[in-house]
């Protein structure tokens, strides 16, 4: 694992200071295994704990983005045009506050998200079956976890509020998570957990209060 900054991550234990998370560019692979942050003093330390099982998205209502949508526009339009209640349902459904969402095969993949930053989100999902997708736009909260199945990279050029302990995962063979935006902790003490079998890199100016890799 490494840090495209002058300042690497082993997988030995390690000391860096808070500051060198802030503001800095990281590209982070992972490959089944747990790296814990746990602050001491001035200081963290990073140790490799072992991990099992698969992160899945927090129990939500699922909004599915549609296969033929009439535009990359993320909105709670009603009558809704671009979400459906299921991945191949056809039943067009109003973008509720809370919601997890669904990324399957899709027309249309560059998308903008014209939501309010006080709007909600319940956890992102990529299905391996979701072809590579640009996100953009607005701030979103975020709620839950960020998990990619695919095996293409996808790319958040929005920054995001992180207002719990968010996990955010991505997969060997190309699944990976690119963030050009900046990533957030908002208050209280969550972690952001990131892991998975791919890469995800984080390129934007961050503020996390606690980061397990």
């Amino acid at each position: 694992m490494k840090q495209t900054t002058a300042n690497p991550l082993n997988r030995t234990s390690l000391q860096q200071s808070d500051s060198m998370l802030m503001g800095k560019r990281m590209t982070l692979p992972f490959s089944g295994r747990l790296l814990s942050r746990a602050a001491v003093g001035a200081s963290v330390i990073l140790a490799l704990v072992a991990v099992s099982g698969v992160i899945m998205p927090s129990a939500q209502a699922q909004a599915n983005w549609s296969m033929t949508p009439a535009d990359g526009n993320i909105t709670n339009a009603n009558p809704p045009t671009n979400w459906w209640t299921s991945a191949n349902g056809r039943i067009a459904y109003t973008l509720a506050n809370g919601n997890n969402w669904t990324f399957n095969n899709s027309t249309v993949t560059t998308l903008t998200n014209n939501l309010s930053q006080l709007w909600t989100n319940g956890g992102i999902t990529f299905s391996s079956s979701a072809g590579a997708y640009t996100i953009g736009g607005n701030t979103l909260t975020l709620g839950g976890n960020i998990v990619n199945n695919s095996t293409n990279l996808q790319t958040f050029n929005n920054a995001f509020g992180l207002s719990n302990a968010v996990a955010i995962t991505s997969k060997s063979g190309g699944g990976n998570l690119l963030f050009n935006g900046n990533l957030r902790t908002l208050g209280g003490v969550n972690a952001t957990t990131f892991s998975g079998t791919g890469t995800t890199t984080l390129a934007g100016t961050n503020t996390l209060h606690r980061i397990n890799v």
